[in-house]
C-alpha cells in the first residue's frame, strides 16, 4: 500500500521515472488502489497550495486541529457532518482519514455535506434531517443537502450502503449513484456503486423502488435485484439468492449447502481479498456454516478443518488447494 506522502510527491512531479512507473502499476493493481489514489487526489487537489508544505500526517495534531474546528463550525447530530471553513482544515484532517481511524465529513458546497468513510473504519450509521438512516461501508462517500427542497430528497452515493428510507409520499427519496437513479417513497435496501468500474447493484428488502438510467428503467419488488452494467448500459433483474449481501452491515456471514465458488466470492467481498483455487474441484463442494463477526484467519482455519481444502498465504493473496469431495461437508 501507497501512503499520502507517495502520491503527494507523484502529484508534486517529485518522483523519478522509475518510481512514478512503480506508483502506475500500483494503481493498476486492484481497484481499491485506484480508488485511494483518487481520495488523496481529490483532497490534493482541494487544498490551496501553500498550505501543502503545511500538511503533516501526526495525528495528535490533526485531531487537535479538528476538535478546534469543532467549536467553531456546525456539528450535525450524528457528530459525523463537521463544515470546514477551508480546505486546509480538510487537510489537516487526511491524515486520520488515511489512517482509517475517523470518517470525516467535508462542506463542498453553501448547504451541502459529503461525508466519506475510511478505509478499516468499519461501517458508519448517518441520519438524515427526515429520519432516514443510511449505513455506509468503509470506502463509501454519501454526498447530501443539510435541508432537503420541497420537491424530493436528493442524495448522491459512491461505494455501499444500506438505506432505511423514512416514508413521505409528498416528497420522493432520490439515490444517484453513477450512471443511475433510485427513486422510493419509504424502503430499505442495498446500494453498491462501483467507482472504478461505473457499475451499480441495488438488492431491496422492504417497500418498492424505481431504478432508472438513461435508457431504462425497472421497479423493484422486495427480494429482488438489479445489476447495472456501465459499459453495456444493460439492466439485469433477478431474485435476491444470498443471504450475505449486507454482511458488511450485519458481519454476519450464512452458508447453507453453498457451492464453494459462492462461499469464495463471498469472502472475497467481504474481507477485500483475492483468493485463488488451484484445484477447480474444489468448487463443486457445498459448504454449511454460520459466522458472526468473525476474522479472516478463524474462519480459513475452519475452512481447512474440513479437509477439503488447504490454505496458503502467497503474496498476499490467500490459495486454495486441496482434494475436493463428493458431499456438502456441515460445520
Amino acid at each position: 500500500m501507497k501512503n499520502w506522502e507517495d502520491i503527494f510527491s507523484y502529484l508534486n512531479g517529485e518522483l523519478s521515472d522509475a518510481e512514478v512507473s512503480e506508483l502506475d502499476q500500483w494503481r493498476k493493481v486492484s481497484p481499491e488502489n485506484e480508488s485511494y489514489f483518487q481520495k488523496v487526489n481529490k483532497v490534493y487537489e482541494s487544498t490551496p497550495r501553500k498550505d501543502l508544505a503545511a500538511f503533516s500526517p501526526d495525528v495528535d495534531q490533526a485531531w487537535g486541529k479538528f476538535n478546534h474546528a469543532i467549536q467553531q463550525e456546525k456539528t450535525s447530530k450524528t457528530g459525523l457532518s463537521v463544515y470546514f471553513n477551508n480546505w486546509y482544515k480538510v487537510a489537516a484532517m487526511l491524515s486520520l482519514i488515511l489512517l482509517g481511524t475517523w470518517a470525516i465529513s467535508m462542506l463542498l458546497s453553501d448547504g451541502m455535506t459529503s461525508i466519506t468513510v475510511a478505509e478499516g473504519a468499519g461501517s458508519q450509521k448517518v441520519e438524515l434531517e427526515d429520519g432516514t438512516e443510511i449505513w455506509l461501508r468503509e470506502g463509501a462517500s454519501l454526498t447530501y443537502p443539510t435541508h432537503f427542497d420541497e420537491e424530493k430528497r436528493w442524495v448522491k452515493l459512491e461505494g455501499e450502503a444500506f438505506f432505511d428510507v423514512e416514508k413521505d409520499p409528498s416528497k420522493p427519496f432520490v439515490v444517484e449513484a453513477q450512471a443511475t437513479q433510485t427513486k422510493v417513497l419509504g424502503t430499505s435496501f442495498n446500494l453498491n456503486s462501483e467507482s472504478v468500474t461505473g457499475n451499480v447493484e441495488i438488492a431491496l428488502f422492504t417497500g418498492k423502488v424505481e431504478f432508472v438510467t438513461e435508457k431504462e428503467s425497472l421497479t423493484l419488488a422486495p427480494g429482488e435485484k438489479i445489476a447495472f452494467g456501465a459499459s453495456t448500459g444493460k439492466l439485469e433483474k433477478a431474485a435476491i439468492q444470498s443471504p450475505n449481501i449486507t454482511a458488511w452491515k450485519t458481519k454476519k456471514l450464512q452458508f447453507v449447502d453453498t457451492p464453494f465458488l459462492e462461499v469464495i466470492h463471498t469472502l472475497e467481498r467481504y474481507y477485500n481479498i483475492e483468493i485463488e483455487v488451484l484445484n477447480k474441484e474444489i468448487l463443486n463442494c457445498g459448504f454449511t456454516s454460520d459466522f458472526q463477526d468473525i476474522s479472516l484467519e478463524e474462519i480459513l482455519k475452519i475452512l481447512e478443518a474440513t479437509e477439503i481444502v488447504t490454505v496458503k498465504r502467497i503474496s498476499g493473496k490467500v490459495v486454495l488447494d486441496g482434494n475436493g469431495c463428493t458431499e456438502e461437508t456441515p460445520l
